[in-house]
């Protein structure tokens, strides 16, 4: 990879700690914001109020009310582009150009502003936002892979034509490395998998690609950074199973019936290619039904859960770790979440596995807190998939129950940078936390000080003036004078009077 060499080579490169856990939707937000999850409020795709649980949609309302780097940049007038960020709609209007990523619903349209969307069509051949890499069909590895070399030809034709506008800050977001190493993460560990070069096709082609793009950039600093890392799933412990058998969780047969009402929406909500229309939704299970296949992120517990009955209701499993959130009514808390904690620790007697345990105050800070998990962990580095959704099979295997996945998330990215005020050859650790107090120092703004992230100075040359300017940090204020409230209403406004809500 001659490109990512260079970079390497002619810049600043090292790990790029992710949230905790390395989940997409809170450490796309907390890159955004520069704010730890305890602050933002997303946490995972289940949200805890009280003792009631629902499905945490994130989308740009998301994005919008905490405060992002490009949303102060237009701010100050700034004109940003970005490219299939993902979560980001419903699109709103900014000072720039927003094309859709992962979580924009089909045929919801692809851009903002919408006089762009026939145009970039046509430049790619017809756009595409995604690749569902959870589809039955992409078990052939092959046509997988052939999509994702058509996704990313389609991606940068569109890139080529929108960078040679006149922008203040372009981001583009290539999604197709992650979906490889989800599918096919055994293929590039084992060097005789046939599908090993297959594998490592795709990753040259955004190497090529990514260098023709630079050809045309002078004299701009350049940042390529990711969520998180990726490594090997080869593991499996059922937590629902496990809470179970030690009474925290109970179950109530008749909630089973749930199972063929899901089967039955499933069916029905598969020919709906429309934005979620909760209000017809008429109740909690439907809702959750419906949202998780939407999102391919299935029940966060099984459906024949009693929840009123329950102690500890497991939280949304991002694969590799687990959560738990401890019901309001139970009493002396500090006592029992130890208990709960204890029980934990001897699985590595029993099972032969190393768990890292955390209590939620030792990983958020932040008002929102106390929305989070109460215990979050981890088992043999993320190696171990954290299964909550079924009470199939046994608590622990050492084999996975996913016929397109062997990749997993983990804790550490990567983050390169070079340009004209950009050192060469130094390697720093960085966190995702830094980036956007970072990007707002470039362009000489204040910073909000509720930013958990810092300013990365020791990546620019010593005698330039970003190496000489001080950060400035001031109190939080709004993106504008409206409350979240009247701006979202504007938002929705919108997509009914464009039919897409």
């Amino acid at each position: 990879m001659p490109t990512f060499a260079n970079i390497v080579k002619n810049g600043i490169y090292g790990n790029f700690e992710s949230t905790f856990p390395p989940s997409t939707g809170p450490a796309w937000l907390s890159m955004a914001t520069g704010k730890n999850p305890g602050k933002t409020g997303v946490f995972d795709f289940l949200s805890k109020k009280g003792d009631e649980f629902s499905i945490k949609v994130l989308s740009s309302f998301d994005f919008r009310k905490n405060n992002t780097y490009w949303d102060i940049l237009n701010k100050e007038g700034y004109k940003t582009y970005l490219l299939n960020h993902p979560l980001l709609y419903p699109f709103y209007k900014i000072n720039g150009v927003m094309v859709g990523g992962m979580g924009t619903p089909i045929n919801a349209g692809i851009v903002y502003p919408t006089n762009l969307e026939k145009k970039l069509n046509d430049i790619s051949g017809g756009y595409v936002t995604s690749v569902d890499w959870n589809l039955p069909k992409y078990s052939d590895k092959e046509k997988f892979v052939r999509d994702l070399h058509v996704f990313i030809d389609k991606q940068f034709k569109v890139i080529k034509y929108l960078i040679k506008e006149d922008w203040n800050l372009f981001m583009h977001v290539s999604s197709a490395s992650d979906f490889l190493q989800h599918v096919m993460w055994w293929d590039w560990t084992d060097d005789n998998s046939e599908y090993h070069q297959t594998f490592i096709s795709v990753f040259e082609k955004l190497d090529k690609k990514f260098g023709e793009i630079l050809e045309d950039l002078k004299d701009i600093n350049v940042f390529i950074v990711s969520d998180h890392g990726f490594g090997l799933l080869k593991e499996n412990f059922n937590l629902s199973k496990w809470l179970v058998e030690k009474n925290y969780l109970k179950i109530n047969p008749r909630n089973e019936s749930i199972n063929s009402l899901d089967n039955l929406l499933n069916k029905i909500f598969k020919k709906i290619n429309k934005t979620p229309l909760k209000k017809l939704l008429i109740n909690d299970k439907l809702k959750l039904s419906f949202l998780t296949k939407k999102l391919n992120i299935g029940y966060p517990f099984p459906p024949e859960v009693d929840i009123s009955g329950s102690k500890v209701i497991p939280g949304f499993s991002s694969a590799a770790y687990g959560a738990l959130h401890i019901m309001d009514f139970v009493k002396d808390y500090k006592n029992f979440r130890e208990e709960i904690i204890n029980e934990l620790k001897k699985l590595e007697k029993t099972y032969g596995l190393k768990i890292d345990i955390f209590r939620r105050e030792e990983v958020y800070i932040g008002d929102k807190s106390k929305q989070a998990p109460d215990i979050l962990f981890k088992i043999n580095d993320h190696q171990c998939n954290v299964q909550s959704s079924t009470l199939k099979g046994e608590v622990f295997s050492k084999t996975i129950p996913f016929e397109n996945k062997s990749g997993s998330h983990r804790s550490q990215g990567i983050f390169c940078a070079f340009g004209p005020d950009i050192k060469k050859g130094k390697k720093i650790n960085a966190k995702i936390y830094d980036l956007a107090p970072t990007i707002l120092h470039i362009f000489d703004i204040t910073i909000p000080n509720d930013i958990d992230g810092r300013v990365l100075t020791e990546i620019f040359i010593d005698d330039s003036e970003l190496a000489k300017r001080k950060p400035k940090y001031t109190k939080l204020g709004h993106i504008d004078s409206k409350s979240e409230d009247e701006r979202l209403k504007d938002v929705i406004k919108d997509l009914k009077l464009k039919k897409k809500f």
